[in-house]
C-alpha cells in the first residue's frame, strides 16, 4: 500500500492528489475528505468564539458574493485573541462550485471543531483553515492528514520515484507561471509492470500553488 498526505503548507498551499483515476473533475456540491481539530480549546462564551463566528461569516460572505478562489483574513492581531483564516479552491472548478464548497466548509468546520482554536478541513473542491497563530507567509507542514491507498503495487520504489518526479515537475511548472496566471497544473503518467493481470495503471497528479 502507498500513503498519501494532505497538508496545509502556508507559504505555498498545495492541493496535491495522486490516484488511480483520471484527472479530477468537480461535481456540484462539496465532497468532504478530512478535517483536523487541534487540542487547544476555548470556552463557549469566550471572545475567541465570537471572533471566530464573525470571521467565518466574513469568509462565507467573501466567497458567496464574489468569484474569489483564494481569500485570507485576520482579526484581533493586536489583542490577546488573534485569529487567522483562509480558504483555497481547486483551480479546475467553477466559481459556483467554489462558493458552494466554502459555504459547506464554514458550516462543517464549526460543527466538527466547535471548541478548537486551530482547525482545517479538506474537500475535493476546496480547503479551509483557521488558527490563533499566524499562518500567512510561513512554511508549515501541520496540520496534515495521512491516508493509505488500499490498492497494492508490486514495485513501491518505482511508484515513489514516480510520485516524487511527477509532483516536483508539476510544482516547478505551476510556480513558473507569470503573474496573473493561475498557478495550477495537472499531469498524467502511465506505469507498466510485467507479469501482472493489469500490467499498466494510469496515475494522475494535481498541484496548486498559492503564494502569500
Amino acid at each position: 500500500m502507498t500513503s498519501l498526505t494532505l497538508n496545509s503548507s502556508i507559504a505555498l498551499v498545495f492541493f496535491s492528489i495522486l490516484s488511480f483515476l483520471n484527472p479530477m473533475t468537480a461535481a456540484p456540491g462539496a465532497n468532504y475528505l478530512y478535517h483536523f481539530c487541534a487540542n487547544t480549546t476555548f470556552s463557549a462564551n469566550s471572545l475567541y468564539k465570537s471572533s471566530l463566528n464573525s470571521l467565518l461569516s466574513l469568509l462565507f460572505s467573501s466567497a458567496t458574493h464574489s468569484n474569489l478562489e483564494f481569500y485570507n483574513t485576520t482579526s484581533g492581531q493586536n489583542s490577546s485573541n488573534p485569529l487567522y483564516n483562509l480558504f483555497l479552491c481547486c483551480g479546475d472548478i467553477t466559481p459556483e462550485i467554489c462558493r458552494g464548497c466554502v459555504a459547506a466548509a464554514t458550516k462543517d468546520v464549526a460543527n466538527k471543531c466547535s471548541r478548537e482554536k486551530v482547525a482545517a478541513i479538506w474537500y475535493d473542491e476546496c480547503m479551509m483553515r483557521y488558527s490563533n497563530e499566524s499562518i500567512f507567509s510561513t512554511v508549515d507542514v501541520m496540520p496534515r492528514i495521512s491516508s493509505l491507498n488500499t490498492q497494492n503495487i508490486s514495485n513501491q520504489d518505482q511508484l515513489n520515484r514516480l510520485v516524487n518526479t511527477t509532483m516536483t515537475e508539476l510544482a516547478a511548472q505551476a510556480s513558473d507561471f507569470p503573474i496573473g496566471v493561475k498557478k495550477f497544473g495537472t499531469k498524467e503518467v502511465t506505469v507498466c509492470v510485467s507479469n501482472t493481470v493489469q500490467p499498466c495503471t494510469v496515475y494522475s497528479g494535481l498541484v496548486q500553488h498559492r503564494l502569500q
